[in-house]
């Protein structure tokens, strides 16, 4: 009885590791697309810049990193002033 419960969480382990999906490869943004972004992010909201960059750079560019770079957007332009 023992042996077969193991058996059977063994089993079920297996499947949940199979049906993972493993992260994506991080993607590299020069700083003229990362601004790009910020000011975008910074006058629309970052879901609309999310998927209008992620359109144009065939990227797909998650809401945070458009909201990370809008935030630093919004931090050097109060320092450049």
């Amino acid at each position: 009885m023992k042996f077969l419960l193991l058996k059977w969480l063994h089993d079920i382990w297996k499947n949940i590791r199979r049906r993972r999906k493993k992260r994506d490869r991080y993607n590299q943004y020069t700083q003229q697309e990362r601004d790009l972004i910020g000011k975008y992010a910074a006058e629309h909201g970052n879901t609309k810049a999310a998927v209008y960059y992620s359109q144009i750079l065939n990227k797909v560019i998650s809401e945070s990193s458009a909201r990370m770079f809008k935030k630093r957007y919004i931090k050097y332009a109060k320092f450049k002033k």
